[in-house]
């Protein structure tokens, strides 16, 4: 058997070859989800994490005012590579028009991020860790 290329058009086939391209649209914005029931108070597992936490590092003002973010960190708490994430999201701002958090809760969020980090000093966010010495010359150049 061999294979024999299909001759000219089929039928019904737009002689444009772009013609069957549609518009590029994202699979992920960077929205924040609706709101729900359950991001207007901490959760039984975030609770025991704040018990959990050191004192001086137990966020306060967090708490108060943006429960769903501390629900959020208390369930990835013991997934380093995920809460990395969460953070490089919490505290790099990609977003255009956004207000940013207030500077208490903010530097509640730093406390929370060093906190993680003394615990789990293999983790990092830094592309440029695992880039050997010789390599890094370069680094901030385009």
């Amino acid at each position: 058997m061999s294979y024999k290329p299909p001759r000219g058009r089929s039928p019904g086939a737009s002689a444009d070859p772009f013609a069957n391209i549609v518009e590029y649209r994202p699979v992920a914005t960077f929205q924040r989800q609706p709101p729900s029931l359950y991001d207007r108070s901490l959760n039984r597992s975030a609770v025991t994490w704040l018990h959990e936490l050191p004192a001086d590092v137990r966020p306060r003002e967090a708490t108060l005012r943006f429960p769903r973010i501390l629900n959020r960190l208390a369930r990835y708490w013991d997934s380093p590579r995920m809460l990395d994430d969460i953070f490089a999201e919490l505290l790099v701002d990609r977003r255009v028009g956004r207000k940013g958090f207030p500077p208490d809760v903010l530097a509640e969020i730093r406390c929370l991020y060093a906190h993680f980090k003394s615990l789990h000093p293999e983790s990092t966010s830094d592309l440029w860790a695992s880039v050997p010495d010789r390599h890094r010359k370069s680094r901030g150049r385009f």
